[in-house]
């Protein structure tokens, strides 16, 4: 038997699969022109990520999740089916600038394919990866906090398409939990880099704030917290949870226990040397508008619609104070450390990139 994992090209789904292969045999289902080339990319990344992994360990299937059958040959998507025991679903569509319709393949139809593949032949458990960006606007509908046990409506996930399509795409794992499918779902919030050897991803949203802020010379004065936890620690929760009896219809927010002030991200920043005053959030976007010819302002002002829930312009863009407590009494794991040494080291790999200018 084995466990087949969607996402794994990606950030948090590599760090996942790199876990499980400790452990696992694991097969994921990857996009790509070739079979060849699909193998070639993903077993690239595990090996950027992590190091060396049993090779032997992993099996990569090209498909696409937003076709029938996951894009798979009916014959190998019922021997998958035969095979597989349980399944992670961390595939989405990230993308804050796009509407909602161009979306719905990634977030929505890929998990309605997932569903019908953990029903397919046998019944297998499945651990679907969501956000809590479906409770983006639920303090401006009077949820002034969520946790795990939060029942999240459309109107709480605010005015983005990526937030609306992560809760369609639980809607579609909630019916299935109904009809008796083993369910289990996670939240994560912000993924920040690893906790050790402080790799990020480009394009999260903290090192895009961060890099933006650092463009124009001024920080917003935000008053949001954000859930979230480096991604080592995000994915070694996700695996933790997964494997404890009885989880089968719970929701997890595998993020540290108290969400992270926007306030004390940029703190380190000017802490690590960058001279950002602090500005209110409506100067702030005037000066990403004066700023919009270059690469980090424009993008930030294309995903606005996301990224104004951690700028807070306005009352109504305030997210509800996000909890984890029923999370980290389930998964007791040390919490790691987000001191200046952390932010320091995080900032050194973002100039070493060439985002921001080294200090």
């Amino acid at each position: 038997m084995s466990v087949l994992v969607t996402g794994a090209t990606g950030f948090l789904g590599g760090h996942l699969c790199a876990l499980l292969l400790r452990s696992e045999q694991v097969c994921c289902v990857v996009r790509g022109r070739t079979d060849q080339g699909a193998d070639e990319r993903l077993r690239a990344h595990l090996t950027r990520l992590g190091g060396p992994f049993d090779q032997e360990r992993l099996t990569v299937v090209r498909g696409d999740l937003s076709r029938p059958r996951m894009g798979l040959s009916a014959a190998v998507h019922t021997r998958l089916a035969e095979r597989v025991e349980t399944v992670y679903h961390c595939a989405a569509t990230v993308n804050l600038a796009a509407p909602r319709e161009s979306l719905l393949p990634g977030n929505v139809t890929a998990t309605r394919e997932v569903v019908r593949f953990a029903r397919h032949r046998r019944v297998k458990a499945l651990h679907h990866v969501s956000s809590v960006a479906v409770f983006a606007a639920a303090r401006e509908l009077g949820c002034a906090e969520v946790d795990e046990t939060t029942e999240p409506v459309l109107a709480m996930s605010g005015r983005f398409g990526y937030s609306q399509t992560k809760f369609l795409g639980e809607e579609q794992v909630r019916l299935a939990a109904a009809e008796g499918l083993p369910v289990t779902v996670y939240r994560p919030g912000a993924i920040l880099g690893h906790s050790r050897d402080w790799e990020f991803s480009d394009t999260d949203l903290w090192t895009r704030l961060v890099r933006a802020a650092v463009e124009v010379g001024a920080a917003p004065d935000s008053p949001a917290t954000m859930p979230g936890a480096p991604v080592d620690h995000t994915a070694a929760m996700i695996v933790h949870l997964s494997r404890l009896p009885g989880v089968a219809g719970r929701v997890f927010h595998p993020n540290l226990l108290e969400p992270i002030p926007v306030g004390f991200v940029f703190d380190q920043v000017r802490a690590a040397g960058y001279d950002l005053p602090a500005v209110d959030p409506v100067t702030w976007k005037q000066e990403l508008l004066r700023h919009a010819h270059l690469p980090a302002a424009g993008l930030v002002l294309a995903c606005w619609a996301g990224i104004a829930y951690m700028v807070v312009p306005e009352p109504r863009y305030l997210p509800p104070h996000s909890r984890a407590r029923l999370t980290t009494s389930a998964a007791p794991l040390p919490e790691p450390v987000l001191d200046r040494a952390y932010f320091t080291r995080m900032l050194e790999g973002v100039a070493a990139r060439g985002f921001i200018p080294k200090v």
